[in-house]
């Protein structure tokens, strides 16, 4: 008998735990998805991040034209095959030098398949250009995961830094992102991203 009350209780516990998670996650995750988020700074490059529609890319721009670096480098989309990648990349290139952004001034990267490997790549570029600051570019929930991977590529330089803008899509909410399907399927695909994350390079 003490023991079908000891199992009783901790089947009450695990379903409290349960409610209080997805309780906290509603009222919290937007806002613990989308930070930490800086205020711009000069920097020697901006990072529109692939993904995502014509958020980043319009963000990306305003940056460029505020003055808060020469030059830009737009990345591939991980979820796209190598055939199509190219493509993605092109429609943004053609954005920006139809928005006035010459040519010279913008790098393209399709060889990164995800964001650590975005992050690898642009922290090996800052190297060979000896650059120090850079603008990484994407959307709200997407943020604090970037602040994980670049933290974690970043960590054995300390004379590089990196800072997040986020993108300003209609379809995000910090308060409200469960409502939206849109940003409830990425808050909820962050979540097991960070997972996987968590057990596979932490």
């Amino acid at each position: 008998m003490a023991f079908v009350v000891i199992i009783r209780w901790i089947n009450g516990l695990i379903i409290i735990s349960e409610v209080f998670f997805i309780f906290a996650l509603i009222i919290f995750g937007g806002f613990f998805f989308s930070t930490p988020e800086f205020e711009p700074k000069p920097a020697d490059l901006i990072v529109i991040l692939g993904g995502g529609g014509g958020d980043r890319i319009k963000k990306g721009l305003d940056l460029y034209n505020a003055g808060y670096s020469s030059d830009l480098l737009i990345t591939g989309l991980p979820e796209m095959n190598n055939d199509v990648m190219p493509t993605y990349s092109k429609w943004r290139l053609q954005y920006l030098i139809e928005q006035g952004v010459p040519t010279r001034s913008i790098i393209l990267d399709n060889s990164a398949k995800n964001t650590y490997e975005e992050a690898v790549n642009i922290k090996q570029l800052m190297i060979n250009n000896k650059w120090k600051r850079v603008l990484i570019v994407s959307d709200p929930p997407h943020l604090r995961r970037l602040s994980i991977i670049f933290s974690l590529v970043f960590g054995d330089k300390s004379d590089l830094s990196f800072f997040l803008i986020s993108s300003n899509p209609d379809w995000w909410s910090a308060q409200y992102w469960w409502k939206n399907t849109i940003s409830a399927q990425f808050v909820l695909l962050e979540i097991f991203k960070l997972i996987y994350l968590y057990f596979n390079k932490l």
